[in-house]
Formats: C-alpha cells, sequence, structure tokens
C-alpha cells in the first residue's frame, strides 16, 4: 500500500494501515514531512508555516493528539504568546 503525502492525514493513515498489518509506503513530493503542519527554520529559528491549530472532533484522533501532546509535539491553542 502507498499513502501520497506526509502531512497530518497521510501520516495518521499509514499508521492505521501498519497498525492493521499492511506494508505501507510514505510518499511525500517535499524535502520535510508534516505538510500544513510544517516548519521551517530562519536564522536557525523554527516558524511554523501552515496551519496555527486544529480542532479535534474524533475521539480517535483525540487518542492520538494526547499522545502528541505528552510528547510535546502539540499544545492546546492559547491566545497568549509565549517567549
Amino acid at each position: 500500500m502507498v499513502v501520497v503525502g506526509a502531512g497530518v492525514a497521510g501520516v495518521a493513515c499509514a499508521t492505521e494501515l501498519a497498525r492493521a498489518g499492511v506494508p505501507v509506503r510514505v510518499r511525500e513530493r517535499a524535502r520535510v514531512t508534516g505538510g500544513r503542519m510544517a516548519s521551517k527554520r530562519f536564522d536557525g529559528r523554527p516558524a511554523d508555516l501552515g496551519a496555527a491549530y486544529f480542532t479535534v472532533d474524533d475521539p480517535d484522533f483525540a487518542a492520538v493528539v494526547d499522545r502528541w501532546r505528552a510528547a510535546g509535539l502539540a499544545r492546546e491553542w492559547t491566545d497568549t504568546l509565549v517567549a
């Protein structure tokens, strides 16, 4: 199985296929993964170029996001800048 795109949806799809025992390959045209959630470095500092936030309605995706939060990969949106 081939999943085209290594954004959030593509990686989530590939993860579920792999968990189900389906051999899967992910193909991405960009040099980095993440799609609209990717970051780029400017003068050594990371800058998010894509989505500033996302919402979660699906309980299964909420479980994935909880794992991201625990790993420090995502945090709850606030209207406060953090230095």
